[in-house]
């Protein structure tokens, strides 16, 4: 109701702040549990939600309330909203529903249902076990991967683009290929001594014996060093290998 926000954002594994964590009524209540799935999976809201009543004078005579439930786990059983976003309530009528997103995020909605006008009291009990009762692919039903141990956690969470906790080559490769304009500090495309300071690395990776590595031949030092962490040597790095 452009005054009212229900939180949106990757909270899968992520430690966002409590009020503004996914499915928190944002800077109020968090959700009573974290039902996130990971990037790249879709989401599920389910809401019912009671419009804020307001006195001939502007007063607040009731709350808003909301009962919402996160990919079919329950979250806010209802709660009551003090107020909007950041400030008081203002008496006002019908609003919309607004979408927002932040540049470069990427979000996608899909299948939106707004059924206007449903008595929230009446329909409070048989939302709450529709809901609570929801058919397994609603629900993430699979436990959660276990951590990948043999590389350093900053490592894992840059190089898992999906955090499924299983880094493929591809993966392993292309976060170093992001590292290399960075080292290239003058810009020439590619990497002397002084920008990539291991001798031993550059000498053997440096094929035609120029003296610095191009980006190929920076890639194929990790391409190289891939099958030493893939320990048990099943094409992925995962929790099964072991240091």
């Amino acid at each position: 109701m452009s005054g009212y926000e229900l939180q949106v954002v990757n909270s899968f594994k992520n430690p966002t702040f409590a009020d503004g964590t996914c499915g928190s009524i944002y800077g109020q209540h968090p959700p009573r549990v974290n039902a996130s799935r990971p990037p790249g999976q879709w989401q599920s809201y389910d809401i019912l939600m009671k419009a804020p009543e307001f006195s001939a004078d502007g007063s607040v005579s009731e709350p808003l309330r909301a009962t919402i439930f996160h990919n079919g786990v329950l979250i806010h059983d209802d709660v009551w909203v003090y107020g909007e976003v950041g400030r008081p309530y203002k008496s006002h009528g019908k609003r919309p529903l607004v979408l927002q997103d932040h540049k470069g995020t990427e979000v996608s909605f899909r299948n939106l249902w707004i059924i206007p006008d449903v008595d929230y009291d009446q329909s409070l009990d048989s939302f709450r076990q529709n809901f609570g009762n929801a058919p397994s692919h609603f629900v993430e039903s699979k436990p959660a991967p276990k951590p990948i141990t043999i590389l350093n956690p900053g490592m894992v969470r840059e190089m898992d683009a999906n955090a499924d906790q299983i880094i493929t080559l591809e993966e392993f490769v292309s976060y170093r290929a992001r590292q290399f304009p960075t080292r290239d500090k003058n810009g020439d495309g590619f990497l002397d001594p002084r920008e990539f300071p291991h001798a031993k690395a550059l000498k053997g990776s440096d094929k035609n014996k120029d003296g610095k590595l191009s980006p190929e031949e920076h890639l194929n030092i990790f391409r190289g060093q891939f099958p030493n962490v893939d320990v048990n040597k099943d094409g992925v790095i995962t929790a099964d290998d072991k240091k």
